[in-house]
């Protein structure tokens, strides 16, 4: 099966793009990857430290051509998807791929915009063993800077009064979920933090305090 076409929101892929590499020296993590398989189309990002993955059901969005029967794997590069507008009314563009010219086009009627190119020639790293089944709630040191681009990733979905959950989870990745979305999923890798807690009573000493008593 060389071509394929869905009607993939929008919203998902912008939303991606917030987690997606820029720049990076592992250059197929500079895009998003389109993971095809018979039931969806999985939309992943990475940078290394976090990733997003966003689901939208082939059936439902599989335009003229059936369902493939096997799992594909398509990077379309960041700079496409960074010229996706937001709109509210059509919130689906057309994404294509032909696998035999190695390529992708994407069709934004709602501002009257298409685009293609070649897709990144690379392999996108095993994305679904990053993904943790359970979370203990063991906290852990996050990244304050990715824990903020919680808050885009949710404006990006529309959601201006309702934020994401951080499911806790040690020293393996935290798992984030958002109610109002159930088909976003992310993860947060911790940060290592071995520093221990400072002398608190000796930091908020400021020369008041009465002098020690010596032990008879």
């Amino acid at each position: 099966m060389s071509k394929l076409s869905f009607a993939i929101r929008r919203a998902h892929m912008r939303a991606a793009l917030i987690t997606a590499g820029n720049q990076d020296i592992r250059y197929y993590l500079n895009g998003l990857l389109f993971e095809v398989t018979p039931a969806a189309v999985f939309i992943v990002s990475a940078d290394g430290h976090r990733l997003s993955v966003f689901r939208d059901d082939t059936d439902a969005r599989l335009v003229d051509e059936s369902a493939p029967t096997e799992r594909l794997q398509f990077i379309v590069p960041r700079d496409a998807i960074a010229q996706i507008k937001p709109d509210r009314l059509i919130d689906r563009v057309i994404v294509s791929f032909d696998s035999d010219a190695g390529t992708y086009s994407i069709k934004d009627v709602a501002n009257s915009a298409e685009f293609s190119g070649p897709l990144v020639d690379g392999r996108f790293p095993d994305w679904r063993p990053v993904v943790p089944h359970r979370a203990d709630g063991t906290a852990a040191q996050l990244n304050p800077a990715y824990v903020g681009d919680l808050a885009k990733i949710a404006k990006a979905l529309g959601h201006t009064k309702s934020c994401a959950t951080i499911h806790h989870n040690g020293h393996a990745g935290a798992l984030i979920t958002h109610a109002s979305s159930p088909e976003y999923l992310g993860v947060i890798l911790p940060m290592r933090n071995d520093d221990g807690l400072p002398n608190v009573a000796a930091f908020l000493r400021d020369g008041t305090e009465p002098a020690m008593r010596l032990a008879a």
